[in-house]
């Protein structure tokens, strides 16, 4: 595909969370890929994955006070995710962007499983359509700021 289409950018999610766990590892091969793409003049934009659990947290709870901005259950964040230094030997490479939405899963802490009147998992790690399109604008914000595209702040 890469050399059919000869692409400006291409987008990747470059790690893996594991499942109930902060443990998180680069996809294999994946420094390797970003650097093959960079050297061809690509620029590539590496996604963090989300978290993973076994419980289905679409149906883990359904509670939400009124005047809260989330429930849901409530996960612990240091429970899911690790530092996000593993994404450092992308941040290293010339040509490699790194975009981190974690902040956009959780807040002080707490990563809830129901943010404003969305439901964040469609099951145990797959993120609703809904949700996806409620931090779409932060995201295209954030691939604009990294890749210096004219209008970003």
């Amino acid at each position: 595909y890469i050399a059919v289409y000869d692409p400006d950018y291409v987008f990747l999610i470059a790690t893996r969370t594991a499942t109930d766990s902060p443990e998180e590892a680069l996809i294999p091969g994946v420094v390797e890929l970003v650097q093959n793409l960079t050297d061809q003049g690509i620029e590539v934009v590496a996604l963090r994955d989300n978290l993973r659990s076994e419980e289905d947290l679409a149906e883990c709870s359904n509670d939400r006070e009124e005047d809260e901005p989330y429930g849901g259950c409530l996960l612990e964040e240091s429970d899911y995710f690790g530092s996000s230094s593993i994404l450092d030997p992308l941040r290293e490479i010339p040509g490699a962007h790194v975009i981190d939405m974690t902040d956009a899963y959780c807040t002080g802490g707490v990563c809830p499983t129901i943010i404003g009147n969305t439901n964040v998992y469609l099951d145990s790690n797959h993120v609703t359509k809904p949700y996806s399109q409620s931090v779409a604008p932060f995201f295209s914000v954030r691939v604009e700021k990294q890749l210096g595209l004219p209008g970003s702040k």
